[in-house]
C-alpha cells in the first residue's frame, strides 16, 4: 500500500503485531513510527544536526516517546498539534 505515511492503521495490522512483540502488551502502531524516528534522530545528531520531523503517523499515541532532541513539527491536528 504506497502512501506518504500511515492514518489509518487498521489498514495495516503488522504494525500493530510488531509493536506489542516488540514494545510489549500496552504498545500500539504509532510506537513503531516514534521507534524509527528516533533511530534517524540518532543518524542525524551523530552527524552533527538537529533532526527534525513531522508529526505525521505518531498518532494514536502509544507507550513511546520521542527524544527530546527531536523537533515535531506538528502539521496536522493529532498529538497535541493544531487546535
Amino acid at each position: 500500500m504506497p502512501t506518504e505515511y500511515i492514518s489509518d492503521y487498521t489498514r495495516c495490522p503488522e504494525l500493530n503485531d510488531y509493536a506489542t512483540r516488540t514494545f510489549g502488551p500496552g504498545a500500539a502502531p504509532g510506537d513503531v513510527i516514534v521507534d524509527f524516528a528516533n533511530w534517524a534522530a540518532d543518524l542525524v545528531e551523530s552527524r552533527g544536526k538537529r533532526p527534525r520531523v513531522r508529526n505525521d503517523g505518531f498518532d494514536p499515541p502509544g507507550i513511546l516517546t520521542t527524544k527530546p532532541e527531536l523537533v515535531v513539527q506538528y502539521w496536522s491536528a493529532g498529538a497535541g498539534g493544531l487546535p
